[in-house]
This record gives structure tokens, C-alpha cells and sequence, in this order.
């Protein structure tokens, strides 16, 4: 079978161009049996997640319309949503999400949380119930215009719920309440969320928007009516969650008929920061942020789907003026209801950054890693040096030469207590890492410091680095010639949320990119010092625990590769698969935000950190330490092909000798 991502690209294209398919689900029963509904089975509800999660990239809606703001979407960018509010979703759709590691916003129409009924649950309950059709035709009577009694009987439910939905709250009322007396005790509802289940939900990372109260159709709703079904379920949900709800969702939601400008800017008013329609088409740049569109999928195999959003996309969504600013303009996302570490107190814009640089023997390297510090267009509270007992040069030079710079002299302990020490001594509310032979690019901490304002529940700020290499001489390209960190540099959705999960299948931090909170160092103990290797991949396994993370997009540090960096030697312990291992004990798979991996995901992580270790060790000669690695790789991926060859020849005499020729030739 082609690979089908070059051709979905060019549908779904990332960066200035890019698009977001907004998928809109309501109930997923495990079997539907309900003869109003139309809607997925859970099985086939796991087949659309599975196409997705193939071909596309789901994003939490609120990140994803930040990038799409910023023209920093990635490709095939998809966001999933849920309205209304039904138990299948603990049951059925919430587990299915964790397992895949995605995420989804839920849309909450909170009367049912309050144990009110919400009115189109009732008539559901009453159809299942049975109720005759000559009971519905003289109830109905007054509020059905059309000839829905000449229709087949199993399709008169749904021309009925239609006539309610657009009927007066009272008409609807009168008729439900007159059905309910009749049926009497056969009516069974559907068992309602609670507002812990939604706490639940957000704990775990998911979204939480407002869909209203009572689901009631805006346009039909005096103005005062519909004030209050808006503002009033945000004020509910946030109590309930404990943070801000930022998106709202249409009830029904066809733009014109549903809802109009006036209730556009009602929910502007009421402090939400977009919402959702049911409008099809994709959101661009462009799009209006208060109707942003959605579409629900037709099939859940795989062609039909692929097929069904390619058209889609072509769709026509609102755009700016019909019903207020794109989402280019005015989307302010940071303090959106997500779990958190407490916010610091301190005013994002006067956060001062203290600088910690551990050095052992780097004296001529030294004073590249403080220049690039002072080069950046921010100033720094304080750069705090700390000397691991080195011998190669007087480091109180540094604290002579730089003001601001402060050179703290100790025995050799090792980078973790150097590090440690720094952080004990800091002052600032950020604490930035910089290794003594690595360099920041300029901009670096700008662009950190404004994710830092606009997000004030995220603890780490990192970036991406680029290995800094030598010339046949010996030189190294002066650092000030690789440029700046652009002044817009926005996160990378894909390396950015909880990512205890992403962290787990591979190290995404590196230290000199990373400035973390103080405060949540101090509260998760810093540094591991027992650790000789690996003590920062452990921190941020840690840290990915208790806190959001974000990812800036552009390179913002050089890391120098030189042959005495301490990361080059190999060792006989597999200190990595030691830390994975450690980590599953300890916290296990899941967390927040179904941030966690799967059983087999984690068996396919170990089996690789096993076969690369013995690979390692196979072509350095050392064959039982590589026949011990591929044995403990086939024991977590038996089908581990590789791992399997290799165990044999690591077995075989002549193919040692082989190896440690080849390995010396090298």
C-alpha cells in the first residue's frame, strides 16, 4: 500500500497555509440502542481513532488554535471534541483515548451535572420506552406542522425531536411533562455525568468547554435567556474544575439558524476565548475564532473517512467579519482549565532568570558559555558558576571579569550536586541550565520568558539544540554566526503539554535548552546525585509528572561535541533501560493528560534500549555484554528480528573476532 501522508499533506498542509479538522462526537455506547440516535458504536468509534492516529496529528483543540494563530500548525492537525455529556464517555471513550495517548475537549451542557434531565435525554428515554404512536400523534398535534405520521414508523422519532428542538422552552416542556405523566414508571433515562467525573476528566488533561445549560437552540431564546444558558454554565464549570473554561460550543450550532452574531458576542462578553460550531469545513488563520467549524465523520472505515475529510476541506468555513476576529487575532489561551502545578505569584513580566552553569575542567571554554548568556536581549539577575573541583585554571577570573557573575568553588561531587548547590543559591524565579562548554543562541531566553508570561501553568521551557562540530583544524564556527531565536518563536504542539509519555520513548530535553520554575525544582528535590548518567533524563520523567511542558520550535543552544564530553563514554550497565525501568515502578504507564504509552509501546522502548546497548558493545568487542543485551531486547519484542541475529552471532567465536577486527578498524 502507498504511503498516504505526501498526498494528505497537500489537503492538510502545516505552517502559514495550515488547516485544523475539527472532529464533533456526541454519545459512543458500547452498542447503541437508541432509535433517535445515529451514532458510532465504541468499535467503530476505536476504528476512527486508529485511522487517526496513521495518518493524522490529534492536538488538544486550545494548542491547536494557538499554532494555528501563529502559522505554526504542523501538518494533517486534528483536534477531537465532544458535546452534551454521557457516561459512555467514562465508560468507553475516555479509555480508548488514554490507551492511543490523545486527547480531546469535552463540551459540557452542566444542567445534567445539577441533575437536570436535559430535555432531548427525556424524549430519547420515552421513544425507548415505547411509546405508542398514537400517544405521540396527539400529544405532538400542536407542535408538528408536517405529515410525520404518513412516514415509516421508526422514522417519525427524529422529524419529532427536530419539532421540539425548535419549539418554546414551554411548548417543549408541556409536551415532555404529558408524555412522562403517561408512560409513567417505563421510563428509563440515561445515567447523567457528575461534576466528578468532569473533575476527573480535567485531572487527566482532557479539555473541559461549556455547551450551555439546557441545550436550548440560541436563536430561539429570548436575549436574557440566552445570556444566562452561556455565561452561567461557564461560571458553574470553572467552580467545578477549579481553573478557566476558554471554549464554548453551539448548541446544534448551524451558524444563521442556531445562533447569530448577537450571540457571538455574547459569548465574547461572557470571557470565552472561541467557540465551536457545527459548521463543516477546516479552520485556517482566517477562520472567525467564535465559529470555529466541525464536522462528524460519516464512516469509521478507513477510505470513507479519508475520503469524507478531503471533501470536507473544502467546505467553506466562516471567516473574518461574519462573525467577529480570526483566530489570527485577539486567542489568548494560557490560563485555560488545564491540571497544573500552582501558578507562581510572581507578575510573569518581572520573572527574573538566575543562570546555573556546573563546570569541571572547561577553563578555556568557560567564557563562550558567559558571553553567549550576557548576548541575550534580556538581562539575567545573576549567573551563578559552580566550580566541581576543578584544576585547570583559577574560576574566580570569571567572577572578576563578568559583573553579575558569582564563581562558587567545592569538592568534586559530580554535575547533579553541582547543579543541585546552584539551584539552593539561586534568587531567581526561573532557573535556566547552561553546561559550561555549550552556548545559547541570542533570543533564547525572550522566547522562553513570553511562553513562561502566557502560560502560567507550565513549569519547563525548553528548545531544540544543534551539534556544534569541528573543523579539520580543530576550530569551531564562531556561535554568533548561527543567528537568533526568531522574536515570534512559538511552541511546538507536538513536543509541548504533558509528556511523561513522549518523554518515555525517547529524551526530548536537552539541559542547556531547558529553563524550569524554581519554586517546582525546590518542590521535586532537583537532581538525583546518585545518578552518574542520565540524572536530567530522570528529572524530567519527574517533573513531567506534576507539570505542562512546552517545546519552543527553533534551535535555541549549541551543543559542542568534543571527545572529552563525558556523554562519549560506554558502559557495561545499561544505566537507560536501569532509569525506564525505575520510572515504570515508581509511577507506572499511565498519566496525565493520557500522556502515558501503552504495554506494548513501553515493550518496543525497552527492546530498542536493549538492541542499541548490545549493538554498542557487539562492535567494541565485547560479545557477552551484547549477548546479554539482545537476549533481555527479545525478552521484552520476541519478534525483534535484529536483536534475534545478532544474539547468535554475539554467540559465535569467528564472528567476535570479525567484530573486535572491524571495531579496531574503525
Amino acid at each position: 500500500m502507498l504511503e498516504a501522508a505526501p498526498l494528505l499533506r497537500q489537503f492538510f498542509p502545516g505552517g502559514a497555509a495550515s488547516t485544523l479538522s475539527v472532529f464533533s462526537f456526541h454519545r459512543i455506547p458500547e452498542r447503541d440502542v437508541n432509535p433517535v440516535s445515529m451514532e458510532f458504536e465504541l468499535a467503530e468509534f476505536e476504528n476512527i481513532l486508529d485511522v487517526l492516529e496513521h495518518h493524522f496529528r490529534v492536538l488538544p483543540l486550545d494548542e491547536a488554535l494557538q499554532g494555528l494563530a501563529k502559522g505554526r500548525l504542523p501538518d494533517r492537525a486534528v483536534a477531537l471534541t465532544f458535546d452534551d455529556g454521557y457516561v459512555d464517555w467514562r465508560r468507553g471513550v475516555v479509555p480508548a483515548l488514554h490507551q492511543r495517548g490523545m486527547h480531546a475537549t469535552f463540551f459540557i451542557a452542566c444542567g445534567q451535572l445539577s441533575g437536570q434531565l436535559l430535555w432531548y435525554d427525556r424524549f430519547r428515554a420515552l421513544v425507548r420506552a415505547g411509546v405508542s404512536s398514537d400517544l405521540l400523534q396527539r400529544v405532538f398535534d400542536q407542535t408538528v406542522t408536517e405529515d410525520v405520521w404518513s412516514l415509516p414508523e421508526h422514522d417519525r422519532p427524529f422529524v419529532l425531536e427536530r419539532a421540539l428542538k425548535y419549539a418554546s422552552r414551554e411548548r417543549r416542556d408541556a409536551v415532555l411533562a404529558e408524555l412522562e405523566q403517561v408512560a409513567g414508571k417505563g421510563v428509563v433515562p440515561d445515567e447523567s455525568l457528575t461534576d466528578a467525573d468532569i473533575r476527573t476528566f480535567h485531572s487527566m488533561g482532557f479539555g473541559i468547554g461549556a455547551h450551555t445549560f439546557t441545550h436550548p437552540i440560541l436563536a430561539s431564546c429570548p436575549d436574557e435567556e440566552a445570556w444566562h444558558e452561556i455565561a452561567d454554565s461557564r461560571e458553574y464549570l470553572e467552580g467545578v474544575v477549579g481553573g478557566r473554561v476558554t471554549g464554548f460550543a453551539y448548541p446544534n450550532g448551524k451558524p444563521h439558524q442556531d445562533f447569530t452574531a448577537n450571540h457571538v458576542d455574547m459569548v465574547r462578553r461572557a470571557g470565552y476565548e472561541y467557540a465551536v460550531s457545527t459548521a463543516r469545513g477546516v479552520a485556517t488563520a482566517q477562520t472567525s475564532r467564535f465559529a470555529v467549524p466541525r464536522f462528524g465523520p460519516w464512516s469509521s472505515r478507513r477510505f470513507p473517512l479519508l475520503r469524507h475529510m478531503v471533501m470536507n476541506r473544502f467546505e467553506r468555513a466562516a471567516q473574518e467579519g461574519e462573525f467577529g476576529e480570526p483566530v489570527s487575532r485577539g486567542l489568548q489561551l494560557s490560563g485555560a482549565a488545564t491540571p497544573s502545578h500552582p501558578a507562581v505569584s510572581t507578575p510573569a513580566d518581572a520573572l527574573s532568570v538566575s543562570v546555573v552553569i556546573p563546570v569541571f575542567n572547561c577553563w578555556p571554554l568557560l567564557g563562550e558559555a558567559i558571553d553567549s548568556v550576557f548576548a541575550q536581549s534580556v538581562p539575567v539577575a545573576e549567573v551563578i558558576v559552580i566550580n566541581d573541583g576543578s584544576s585547570d585554571g583559577d574560576y574566580q577570573h570569571f567572577a572578576r571579569k563578568y559583573p553579575g557573575v558569582r564563581v562558587i568553588d567545592k569538592p568534586n561531587e559530580g554535575v547533579s550536586a553541582s547543579r543541585n548547590l546552584g539551584i539552593r543559591e539561586a534568587r531567581g524565579d526561573i532557573i535556566a541550565f547552561l553546561d559550561a562548554d555549550d552556548v545559547w543562541l541570542p533570543g533564547k531566553l525572550a522566547a522562553q520568558l513570553r511562553l513562561f508570561q502566557e502560560n502560567p501553568d507550565v513549569g519547563v521551557v525548553f528548545g531544540r539544540f544543534e551539534k556544534w562540530f569541528a573543523d579539520a583544524a580543530g576550530a569551531y564556527r564562531p556561535w554568533q554566526e548561527f543567528g537568533a531565536v526568531p522574536a515570534d518563536a512559538d511552541m511546538d504542539p507536538e513536543r509541548s503539554g504533558w509528556l511523561y509519555g513522549k518523554l518515555a520513548m525517547g529524551l526530548l530535553v536537552g539541559m542547556n535548552t531547558a529553563a524550569v520554575r524554581r519554586s517546582l525544582l525546590l518542590e521535586a528535590g532537583g537532581f538525583d546525585e546518585s545518578r552518574q548518567i542520565g540524572e536530567d533524563y530522570e528529572l524530567w520523567l519527574r517533573l513531567s509528572r506534576i507539570t505542562r511542558m512546552q517545546c519552543i520550535r527553533d534551535v535555541v543552544a549549541l551543543y559542542r561535541m568534543r571527545a572529552g564530553s563525558a556523554m562519549h563514554g560506554l558502559r557495561e550497565d545499561n544505566e537507560l533501560a536501569q532509569l525506564l525501568a525505575t520510572a515504570r515502578e515508581r509511577w507506572g504507564l499511565d498519566a496525565p493528560n493520557c500522556s502515558g504509552l501503552t504495554e506494548s509501546a513501553y515493550r518496543r522502548r525497552m527492546a530498542q534500549v536493549y538492541f542499541v546497548h548490545g549493538y554498542d558493545h557487539f562492535w567494541r568487542g565485547s560479545a557477552a555484554v551484547a549477548h546479554q543485551a539482545f537476549k533481555n531486547a527479545l525478552g521484552f519484542q520476541p519478534e525483534h528480528v535484529r536483536a534475534r541475529v545478532y544474539a547468535v552471532l554475539s554467540k559465535l567465536a569467528p564472528a567476535v573476532t570479525v567484530a573486535r577486527t572491524v571495531g579496531g578498524a574503525r
